[in-house]
């Protein structure tokens, strides 16, 4: 410290007098000076004395000069070297050479891997200079589980399998850690930067649209729809496709990562009749990985074969004279076709044979091909008989005719739901393809989308649309969308068809936690167990599954000399706070610190609450006591008139929910028991009675007496409940009060009359009108009014009281023993709260509707309706439909109710 004084021995000389004094010189420095108390010439004390704080790390010795002179003539000197050592003290920190490491390493490296060896210093020596290597506290546990650090060399060390696709960074902050007394420590930061290295394979999806494909589809008829993607990043997940070679299809590119399989050239049934195609999908990493995803192409059959004879001409050789319809003999035609194009009939091509028909000689059966003669024939009438059979598809038989009567037809194979809400626009969400079999202006068909909806139609090839993403999506806003797609033809009258898809918005972790309260004040009993529960701390996530799980910490910081993690700790999971220690309200009378709250996703938000704990002096502490104590100081609050006293008011005292204390001349309070655990206890009151003529004892204040034996009881309310709303000012309560005090004829009320008799300072308690509730006695008159049984104090109104009041006034008598009697009484007007215990009930438990055919869209059906029991936003309903199949199609394609209005509507 400054100002220390070190004793140096005294130069001596041999001469006497004169000769011999000594006077003593210092050399010139900055740290010492010397000074000389001198009594007498005998006795002389040399001290150096140090003036500047010395620094072990800028100058561990001090070479001094000291230099004795005599009083002599010629002045004779002496002179010595002093060394001066400076010893250690642990006042310097470990320090790194940088702040801030950054290292890259790939991914899926050996578990033992050194990452980097950090190497911290410290100026100190010996033991206060010995450096422990560790992770801080604030690490996340992802990154305890996938390094290490040796507390000895400061090496990292990989320990888990590290994914790029998973983290792709880790922030890794590093405490060195001296050994001296007090401890002290140095941090810096090591940014792990994962890299990328191609170990995912492509993922192929595809998607058929038009499956089989007719013989006669044109060029550029679109067969399927593919979709790849790769979760490397870079070359490694650039993604390119190609098709097996020698097919009729090729590749062509719609969107990023969007292929559509089309044909590329005619298509023969009756050459190949089925094409298996093997999509490749390959990155371009290196070595570079693929997949193959592959699709069996049906060609479907068109009429495009005439149907062929065995053989060109028959040659028949018939008797004469044959019975009518004899058989003569049977053609055979084949078609190429398959299925109902592949059915022959058969019929005479007719000519007149002299002056008779044909047909008149023979016939032909048209399924069979049997040739019948249908009279006699004679050689000698007709030697020849030639004639023609044809063979005629079924499917020409069958008249053509084009009419206005075909519905669109739409199809939307769905390609990516859900939809994350981070989607980038653009993203293609559905792939849609609409026919119509009419011709001209009545098959060409336009789409068009549901309104205000982020999406939108983007055509890709004839009669093909891509549903994409046109503005941005947010899952805690719109969780789903209902998209219908409306296809429309150009005819007169007009057609339309619908289709709809239900997009899924996909959850992302973009909500930070939010505490209940934005800080925490805390009342704490001194001298705690260590490992008490203090209180409990709790933040919810708008977001959704894992996004939404909260975890707890403490933010670190000292208190005084001492780290806050010593003196109380928060559960990472249940937000649940504990005292680690005994609290001394003497050593500490306000903890103030920070919680934080983090989602247990990687790069997770991080939010923070403050709390105040409050440790208070609470050697005996209770709700009892505490009562006692202001029972005692509301009755010595009252300064009585000599001699009378005027008729006592009932004084209502409030408990609010930390514990404090206020004092009220109300007459009356609005007490609610809301929602919550059951409250057994609804109030407790005190009958302050003065002190009878058997006392001894006379209490005084301010030196007046207190009146004694003809005083009118005195009721204290004191209520118990915690649920009193908590913003109801003392305006509204008055405001209430006024209200339940003008209530009209038929207004609910039950009385509760208490009678109480003075027995030598016991008091007897009795209910006069007893819908479940009693007095039972804490101290002396102290009572408490409560349910019974124990139960729950909400079903003893539901069930006690069978009109069902929503409203009740409690009366409370206190009566004295004298005579004459004097009696005061007090009134709560007790308001139950409304939970949302009721179902919303139908009008009618079904509805029968009739509704005519061919409705426009967006007509009004009928309208349902449903009333709740409840109040206010508890008897609020809402409508919905109870989606379910109609055929081959979903109910809400045909219909639709109006969430609020519960009007039901046609589509």
């Amino acid at each position: 410290m400054l100002d220390s004084r070190f004793l140096l021995e005294g130069a001596s000389d041999a001469d006497i007098g004169a000769n011999s004094i000594v006077t003593y010189r210092l050399d010139s420095n900055d740290y010492f000076t010397l000074i000389v108390n001198s009594k007498n010439e005998e006795n002389k004390q040399v001290e150096l004395v140090l003036r500047k704080s010395l620094d072990r790390e800028d100058a561990p010795e001090h070479k001094l000069l000291l230099t004795a002179t005599d009083g002599g003539k010629p002045e004779l000197t002496g002179s010595v070297q002093l060394l001066v050592t400076v010893l250690d003290v642990n006042d310097n920190a470990p320090t790194f050479q940088q702040s801030e490491y950054e290292v890259r390493i790939l991914e899926n490296s050996d578990n033992g891997t050194t990452v980097i060896r950090l190497n911290a210093s410290d100026r100190d020596e010996g033991t206060n200079s010995a450096i422990s290597y560790s992770f801080n506290r604030l690490v996340p546990s992802m990154v305890l589980e996938q390094f290490s650090i040796d507390t000895d060399t400061g090496e990292i060390i990989i320990q888990g399998n590290l994914d790029f696709e998973q983290v792709n960074v880790y922030k890794i902050r590093v405490d060195a850690t001296d050994k001296g007394h007090p401890p002290m420590a140095g941090h810096c930061t090591v940014l792990v930067k994962v890299l990328d290295e191609n170990d995912n394979v492509p993922q192929v999806t595809l998607t058929s649209l038009s499956l089989p494909v007719r013989e006669d589809a044109a060029l550029g008829t679109v067969i399927a729809l593919i979709s790849v993607s790769d979760l490397d990043s870079g070359a490694n997940g650039q993604v390119t496709c190609s098709l097996t070679p020698h097919v009729p299809f090729k590749l062509v590119s719609t969107f990023k990562n969007y292929y559509s399989l089309v044909l590329d050239s005619a298509l023969d049934r009756e050459t190949t009749a089925d094409y298996k195609v093997v999509v490749t999908a390959r990155d371009g990493g290196s070595p570079s990985l693929w997949a193959t995803a592959s699709v069996s192409v049906e060609v479907a059959d068109v009429n495009d074969n005439a149907p062929a004879f065995a053989q060109p001409e028959y040659t028949v050789f018939v008797k004469e004279n044959n019975p009518p319809g004899a058989h003569i003999f049977t053609v055979s035609a084949t078609d190429a076709d398959v299925q109902e194009n592949a059915l022959v009939s058969y019929s005479l091509v007719e000519r007149r044979v002299g002056e008779r028909l044909l047909s008149s000689f023979v016939s032909v059966h048209a399924e069979s091909g049997k040739v019948f003669a249908l009279q006699p024939l004679d050689h000698e009438e007709l030697e020849l008989l030639q004639f023609q059979i044809k063979d005629i598809h079924l499917w020409w038989l069958t008249a053509l005719y084009s009419w206005k009567s075909w519905m669109k037809t739409i199809t939307h194979p769905s390609l990516s739901l859900p939809v994350r809400e981070d989607a980038q626009l653009g993203t293609v969400i559905a792939l849609i393809s609409v026919t119509d079999p009419d011709s001209t202006v009545n098959g060409q068909v336009t789409c068009s989308l549901t309104p205000h909806v982020p999406f939108k139609l983007v055509s890709t090839f004839k009669n093909y649309y891509s549903l994409v993403l046109d503005s941005a999506l947010d899952r805690e806003t719109v969780a789903n969308y209902y998209v219908v797609v409306t296809a429309r033809d150009g005819g007169s009258p007009s057609l339309w068809a619908t289709a709809s898809v239900s997009v899924e918005v996909a959850d992302v972790n973009d909500n930070a936690p939010a505490f209940a309260q934005p800080e925490y004040t805390v009342f704490v009993k001194e001298n705690n167990p260590p490992g008490a529960h203090i209180f409990t701390v709790s933040a919810t996530d708008a977001d959704t599954q894992e996004n939404a799980l909260v975890s707890y910490s403490l933010v670190e910081r000292r208190v005084g000399e001492r780290l806050l993690s010593s003196f109380v700790s928060v559960h990472a999971e249940s937000g649940k706070v504990f005292a680690l220690q005994p609290l001394d309200h003497e050593e500490l009378e306000l903890l103030q610190f920070q919680t934080s709250g983090r989602v247990s996703v990687p790069e997770a938000s991080l939010v923070t609450v403050n709390v105040y704990l409050i440790i208070a002096i609470c050697a005996v502490s209770s709700l009892l006591v505490l009562t006692l104590l202001l029972y005692t100081a509301l009755r010595c609050s009252a300064t009585p008139t000599e001699g009378a006293c005027a008729p006592g008011k009932p004084v209502l005292v409030c408990s609010s929910a930390v514990g404090t204390w206020s004092y009220s001349q109300q007459r009356r309070q609005r007490v609610c028991s809301g929602e919550g655990p059951p409250k057994t206890d609804l109030m407790a009151f005190s009958p302050s009675l003065p002190q009878g003529p058997n006392s001894t004892d006379n209490v005084s204040l301010r030196g007046q007496r207190v009146c004694s034996g003809v005083c009118p009881p005195k009721v204290d309310l004191m209520a118990f409940s915690p649920s009193l709303p908590p913003n109801l000012d003392r305006d509204e309560r008055e405001r209430q009060e006024s209200e339940s005090n003008h209530s009209g004829p038929g207004a609910a009320s039950c009385g509760y009359f208490i009678i109480i008799e003075d027995k030598r300072g016991t008091f007897v308690d009795n209910i006069a009108q007893d819908p479940g509730l009693g007095l039972a006695q804490l101290v002396r008159c102290l009572f408490r009014v409560a349910s019974k049984d124990r139960g729950d104090f909400r079903s003893a109104l539901d069930h006690k009281i069978t009109a069902q009041l929503t409203d009740y006034k409690v009366v409370v008598t206190a009566r004295d023993g004298g005579s004459p009697s004097l009696w005061a009484t007090a009134s709560v007007s007790v308001e139950v709260a409304d939970v949302n215990d009721n179902a919303p009930a139908f009008a009618q438990p079904e509805y029968t509707v009739f509704v005519k055919e061919n409705n426009p869209p967006g007509a009004h059906i009928f309208t349902v309706l449903a009333t709740d029991a409840d109040a206010q936003e508890n008897a609020l309903v809402s409508y919905s439909l109870v989606e379910r199949r109609v055929g081959e199609r979903l109910l809400s394609s045909l219909e639709s109710v109006h969430r609020e209005s519960s009007k039901v509507f046609a589509w």
